[in-house]
């Protein structure tokens, strides 16, 4: 069958990536036995810092609000983290692509441990009287802030790794399954640490770091990078610079911020949501949120090891449905008045999610060459986490008038993204442009 001729560019590209440069498509393919055990174990990494993030979410709100902090103080921990992130993060993601994707997973991790140890041991000084109750909040945000610098190298660096080990074909499929990694987590992590939490309210935090710490050992010692960076000498030449009005990108940089600001609402809301609408104690709170956050994390990972995965969904179908189960997800929550709602809001908004996010990450991924992984994943990752950033000073301001307003207010943005996304040109197309792998 005939083929029309790549552009001299993408030509350029192609002999680039031949083993004769050590490209990283000439490394050992995911497919392969190692590929696929070195897959498992970043994978088992990957869950661990979202068992964490899901502690945090569920755990710090009622713990923060019993000291005497606003939902503003507490969402701003939160927003403090995602600045720091969303300007990290491509920062990171281009460091991948000069220094190796494992130095940068690396750094994550560290990032991400300092950060899970350093928020309990403030929180357990201050309530001992150690530390003055005024210093507690700006070194919660310290922590947080940790979290954001460093911990943003994981994500895109993970991302790039294995998308740089994938076929086209199977792409989807495996971003897919790296933002299941954070999905089991999150599901797991409000079950684990309600049963630690007989040992101690932030007991679940250390076990979680001593967690992440295993996990970076394992990362260092197993997890191959064969992929050789480029030379400095021509890093201007094989690395070109990925702008964010990239026509290619720049699309699914407002669905990621679109999914962003859904997922952040949602997670942010959520424990003081369950406790106004519950009218739940702390220690209820913990219990209750730590379900709805499982049951919504639980769908995320249905979707992502189980949908996607039998069915392999082009990137845009992936967008289109996603969209979809997201608006109807935020429906539900504005009319919960009951346990068994809010759960089935949570349950549909996670499936959502679920699909929307590694479908606009795929398809973000598959328009770019091998040499602009590291960046588009580092670009996706910190546009993502946008969404923490607005939920501050839009969410919260509105939940202060009403509970239910910034889901209102977030349900209509989906709405309008929709419509976006059905006239997008290059929405329509995700999965099908031309690069060099072709």
């Amino acid at each position: 069958m005939w083929e029309p001729p790549l552009p001299d560019s993408l030509k350029n590209n192609h002999q680039q990536q031949t083993p004769d440069n050590h490209s990283p498509v000439d490394d050992t393919s995911l497919n392969s036995p190692a590929g696929k055990r070195a897959f498992i174990l970043l994978w088992c990494t990957l869950l661990f810092m979202g068992m964490g993030q899901s502690l945090v979410f569920s755990t710090l709100p009622p713990i923060a609000r019993s000291l005497g902090m606003t939902p503003m103080q507490i969402s701003l921990m939160f927003g403090v983290s995602a600045v720091c992130w969303v300007f990290m993060s491509p920062k990171w993601g281009r460091k991948s692509d000069t220094w190796g994707r494992k130095p940068a997973i690396l750094i994550g991790f560290a990032g991400f441990a300092i950060s899970m140890v350093s928020l309990p041991t403030v929180v357990y000084l201050g309530t001992i009287s150690v530390l003055p109750v005024a210093w507690m909040w700006p070194l919660m945000i310290v922590s947080r802030a940790i979290f954001g610098i460093f911990g943003s190298a994981n994500m895109p660096a993970s991302q790039a790794w294995v998308a740089e080990r994938s076929s086209r074909a199977d792409r989807t499929k495996r971003i897919a399954a790296v933002g299941a990694a954070f999905g089991v987590g999150n599901m797991l992590g409000p079950g684990i640490g309600s049963l630690l939490a007989v040992f101690g309210m932030l007991t679940p935090f250390y076990v979680v770091t001593v967690l992440a710490v295993l996990g970076a050992v394992a990362i260092q010692a197993y997890l191959p990078e064969n992929a050789k960076p480029p030379s400095h000498s021509n890093d201007a030449v094989d690395r070109p610079t990925l702008k964010l009005t990239d026509e290619r990108v720049l699309p699914f940089l407002i669905l990621a911020i679109a999914a962003g600001l859904a997922h952040a609402t949602q997670v942010q809301a959520a424990a003081l949501y369950f406790q106004d609408m519950l009218h739940l104690t702390v220690q209820e709170t913990q219990q209750y949120v730590g379900i709805g956050l499982m049951a919504g994390a639980g769908s995320a990972m249905f979707a992502q090891m189980v949908l996607v995965q039998k069915l392999n969904p082009s990137p845009r179908s992936m967008i289109y449905y996603g969209l979809s189960l997201t608006a109807i997800g935020y429906t539900f929550l504005i009319f919960a008045d009951s346990f068994s709602l809010l759960i089935t809001a949570m349950m549909v908004t996670g499936m959502g999610l679920g699909l929307l996010r590694p479908g606009t990450n795929a398809a973000a991924s598959l328009s770019v060459s091998h040499q602009e992984q590291g960046a588009i994943a580092g670009i996706m990752g910190g546009i993502g986490a946008a969404g923490h950033i607005m939920v501050p000073f839009v969410s919260m301001n509105l939940y202060a008038i009403k509970p239910e307003y910034p889901f209102i207010f977030t349900l209509v943005l989906i709405l309008g993204i929709m419509v976006f996304a059905a006239k997008n040109s290059t929405v329509k197309k995700s999965g099908m442009t031309r690069t060099a792998e072709d």
